[in-house]
This record gives structure tokens, C-alpha cells and sequence, in this order.
């Protein structure tokens, strides 16, 4: 195949604890849009993948694509790691083919949810605001962790540095709460977006990646590279089938949690205090209001 669609034209963007596997799921279900099996490659901001090259890249995600338009892959991790992704993205693509998907949601509710995933997965052992607390210190030792509750919250700042590198008119960007209100509608808007028929209808709305809890901690441990023997694996397994293996025994040993655990309202009104200031740099980005995520 020799058209430029051999190359992927659009990105499920972020943020991160958004909506987009659900996303990805609808998406997935388009005759006319191809996405990997696998959400969530990594491959911009991964440097053993990266520096396998673009063409691994291509032959690996995208080699069973045959007619589809849009093609496209979806690493929420993206759109928080701007100053590794945008460079390697700009090398990559040429200038306009990228179009970019963006769902955002509630920065204190996003950093929550971020946290209890982290917590579920066995990753996180601090309690939230001693974890707010480390924040900073974490990502300078690690910049490519994901300890990253609040900072992954500065959509201001963030999406500054995109706009920066990309045009505006390349961004699809939608609140998880406006996406979800109306799906049919919200999804056509994407499949004009995307430039694909917008009249099919998505039968399979139910929503994916909910809150969970780990049936068994010492799998999720083996999973997450935190228990002996780990080591041993990952020698042992290629890297594209471990990540593929990795995430379907993270989603068979996750079940329901019994009830949702709340954010303490006091701790809630500091951190939509703290929020504010990019808040109002968002509002003056996008031209509109964020005001039900600002201090009530």
C-alpha cells in the first residue's frame, strides 16, 4: 500500500482518566476508521520503542489497515509529555496530517480518579496528599512516571505548548461530561472531525475501563514489574507481546469495586483553589467557560 493513509492521520490525544478507552471503543467500531487492537502504544514516548523507527512503528500497529480513512492510535499519555512527544511527532509526520482528539474532565476529579487507579494497581503506597506533596520531586527523578495527579490537571499550560507546535484548527477538544451527555451526537462530531461518514451508528456504547479493584494483588504485582521473578519475564518475552499480554490480564484480573471512595470536600476546595489560574488560561485558549471547575 503506497497512499499517505499508510501513515496515521489522527491521535486519541488525552487526557489521561477522560473517557478515551471508551473512545477508542467507539471508534474502533467505524468501517472507516482503523485503530490498533492495542490502545495505548507508547511509541513517542517510549525511547526503546521510538528508537526501533518510524517504519517499526507503521509495520507493527498499523500493517492490517486496508480501505479506512482515518487511521489512527490512542496514548492518552501523550498530550501530558509534550516537551518528548511533540519533537518526535514533528520529526515524524509532515506539517497538517496529524489531527488531534482531546477529551478533558474535571482537573480535581481527573487527579482523583488518576490516584485510586494508581492505588488499585499497587503502584501507589503514599495516601493523596502526601502523594500531592512528592509530586514534584517524583517527576524530577522520573519525568516519564506517572505520579503526576496535578500537573496531568494543567490543561493551560499543557495544551500552550500544542498550540504552540501544532494549529488550533488540528484539535478536536471536548469535556468528558459534554461527550457523554449526548454519545450519537458527540460522536458524529468526531466522525466530521475525522472525515468519515457520520450517519453509522455505534451499537456498542457501554462504557469501558470503569473503577476497579484488583482480584489478585500478587498478579497485579507480577504485572507491574513489582515482584520477583518480574525481571526474569520481561528478558524472556519480546516487548510488544508483554504490553499486549500486560494489559489483557490487568483487564481479567480487575473487577468492580464495591463502592466509589470520595474525595474529602475540604481537600477538594484547595486543590480547585490551586487549579484556578490555569483554569482562566484555558478559558482564554478555547474562548470558553470552565466555570463549574473553578472553587464553588
Amino acid at each position: 500500500m503506497t497512499r499517505e493513509t499508510e501513515f496515521p492521520n489522527f491521535l486519541i490525544l488525552g487526557a489521561t482518566k477522560s473517557g478515551t478507552t471508551s473512545l477508542h471503543h467507539y471508534l474502533k467500531q467505524h468501517p472507516e476508521i482503523y485503530l490498533p487492537q492495542e490502545k495505548e502504544t507508547q511509541f513517542f514516548i517510549d525511547d526503546q520503542l521510538f528508537h526501533r523507527g518510524i517504519e517499526y512503528y507503521k509495520k507493527h500497529y498499523f500493517s492490517g489497515v486496508c480501505d479506512e480513512l482515518a487511521i489512527g492510535e490512542a496514548t492518552p499519555l501523550y498530550f501530558h509529555r509534550p516537551a518528548i512527544v511533540i519533537p518526535r511527532l514533528k520529526a515524524s509526520f509532515p506539517d497538517g496530517v496529524l489531527k488531534f482528539i482531546l477529551l478533558l474532565r474535571d482537573p480535581v476529579s481527573r487527579a482523583w480518579s488518576h490516584y485510586l487507579h494508581m492505588r488499585r494497581l499497587g503502584i501507589e503506597p503514599l495516601e493523596f496528599e502526601a502523594a500531592m506533596a512528592a509530586e514534584s520531586e517524583r517527576i524530577k527523578l522520573e519525568p516519564i512516571s506517572w505520579y503526576s495527579y496535578f500537573t496531568d490537571g494543567l490543561y493551560g499550560e499543557l495544551l500552550d505548548q500544542w498550540f504552540s507546535a501544532f494549529l488550533p484548527e488540528q484539535f478536536l477538544i471536548m469535556t468528558q461530561d459534554e461527550f457523554i451527555t449526548d454519545l450519537d451526537s458527540s460522536l458524529s462530531e468526531v466522525f466530521a472531525f475525522l472525515s468519515v461518514d457520520t450517519s453509522v451508528r455505534i451499537h456498542d456504547l457501554s462504557v469501558k475501563n470503569e473503577a476497579g479493584v484488583a482480584r489478585s494483588k500478587r498478579l497485579m504485582s507480577l504485572l507491574m514489574g513489582r515482584f520477583p521473578g518480574s525481571g526474569v519475564l520481561k528478558g524472556l518475552l519480546p516487548l510488544h507481546f508483554r504490553r499486549s499480554l500486560g494489559m489483557r490480564l490487568r483487564h481479567m484480573n480487575a473487577k468492580r469495586a464495591d463502592r466509589p471512595i470520595e474525595l474529602d470536600g475540604q481537600l477538594e476546595q484547595e486543590l480547585r483553589h490551586r487549579y484556578v489560574h490555569d483554569i482562566e488560561r484555558l478559558e482564554l485558549l478555547l474562548q470558553r467557560s470552565f466555570s463549574s471547575w473553578k472553587p464553588g
